[in-house]
């Protein structure tokens, strides 16, 4: 599995939420959730999502905006892609188990959406991970990127 897209966030992308522009870097980011984390389609906000505290925490984490952001058209499809996210130093004794793309926008996590869920599920991402303090790198599926609807 590489990658799963929240009802909640996708049916936001599709109806173009205001401002829920894919070019704007800084709202788009992407956090990692760790051991116990998982896919749960009900989940409507990034509060539901971080519950329990599964988002990675300590070392020098830390959520990464996207960088180049962009659409494409492919046969019948949108795919969002945008450049691979460093997320350095990570603490030690983890495991990253997804990263999330989130559309965070001006508000808190309770406003914020989840997106997509994306485990790698293999070269280049490698999900699950265990974390060593060294650098993560989290690159969108080749094909796929981060959505494709």
């Amino acid at each position: 599995m590489a990658i799963q897209t929240y009802p909640k966030g996708k049916e936001r992308c599709l109806i173009g939420v205001a401002k829920m522009d894919p070019t704007i870097s800084s709202v788009w980011k992407v956090i990692l959730l760790r051991e116990g984390g998982a896919f749960n389609p009900s989940h409507l906000t990034v509060a539901d999502v971080v519950s329990g505290g599964f988002e990675m925490s300590g070392g020098s984490y830390a959520r990464q905006s996207l960088v180049s952001m962009s659409l494409t058209i492919s046969g019948t499809y949108v795919i969002w892609t945008s450049n691979s996210v460093t997320f350095t130093a990570l603490p030690v004794g983890h495991t990253v188990v997804a990263a999330v793309l989130i559309y965070f926008g001006a508000g808190p996590d309770s406003s914020a959406y989840p997106v997509s869920f994306y485990d790698g599920g293999s070269y280049p991402n490698d999900l699950p991970k265990d974390t060593s303090g060294g650098d993560l790198v989290v690159t969108p599926h080749a094909t796929d990127g981060w959505i494709k609807a």
